[in-house]
């Protein structure tokens, strides 16, 4: 099962390379811990008497990351591990992490935003093709007339000079028809479109996201957690502590951001 987890890591850690954002922190190792690379990117790897332990930052926005986790169980003992086996805290303030049911509530607001967006361009959509079959013409025009008669005087002329605008409208029926089609083309892609991604979402946050399980012996558990980060200093980079409570055995792992 260690093979497991490294696998799940370097996958991890293959997306990280992939879709890095503006703030990153680094494990700084203490005694007892050792940092390794997979695919260009630290991990730090350490041990207790119970367990080992994997551990990897993952950015996410400037705001907030994702601490990947994975965890052996070396004892006879089987033993619990959840969200809240993870702390954070940076300057001894805690940071937030996010549980499970927390981070579902998170992405179904953000589902619920996409989908006004979603409705918004498919009503554009509409109002666009209903408008598609009426044409209009408009512009100014200007002309000059000249008439001449002939009378006991003699030839008299008279020169006119008129402008003006016009403005004309008609309605297509084939373009209207043709405009409704393809709105409504559009809109059933769209509408496609948003589901894929709202269920691409919830498959990727059940698969990867940490949950609590129960860790026989030699199994293992992998899965990251959400957390907020520390605000930024101009003075030094930033810091951050993650407690990981193995078996009842707390491992403390350090992150400097770089700058």
């Amino acid at each position: 099962m260690k093979m497991r987890v490294y696998s799940i890591l370097v996958s991890c850690l293959v997306a990280i390379s992939a879709h890095a954002t503006e703030r990153i922190f680094v494990p700084v190792p203490t005694e007892g811990q050792q940092v390794r690379y997979a695919n260009g990117a630290a991990y730090l790897a350490t041990q207790t008497s119970s367990a080992a332990l994997q551990i990897a930052y993952v950015p996410n926005d400037s705001k907030s990351a994702l601490l990947f986790v994975g965890v052996t169980n070396l004892s006879q003992a089987s033993f619990n591990f959840t969200e809240t086996s993870i702390t954070a805290s940076s300057n001894g303030t805690p940071l937030p992490v996010m549980s499970y049911r927390d981070r579902i509530a998170e992405l179904k607001r953000q589902e619920r935003w996409s989908s006004i967006g979603a409705a918004f361009a498919m009503a554009a959509n509409n109002m666009n093709a209903n408008n598609a079959g009426h044409e209009s013409s408009y512009g100014t025009y200007s002309g000059t007339a000249t008439a001449s008669a002939y009378g006991p005087a003699g030839t008299v002329r008279a020169t006119a000079n008129s402008t003006g605008t016009y403005y004309g409208s008609n309605y297509n029926a084939t373009a209207a028809e043709m405009a409704k089609e393809n709105a409504n083309a559009q809109n059933q892609a769209l509408a496609q479109q948003q589901q894929a991604n709202i269920d691409y979402a919830h498959k990727s946050l059940e698969d990867r996201a940490l949950k609590a399980n129960t860790i026989d012996p030699s199994q293992s558990l992998a899965g990251d957690v959400k957390f907020s980060l520390p605000k930024r200093d101009k003075s030094k980079p930033a810091e951050f502590s993650a407690v990981v409570d193995l078996a009842g055995q707390p491992v403390t792992v350090l992150f400097r951001e770089q700058q």
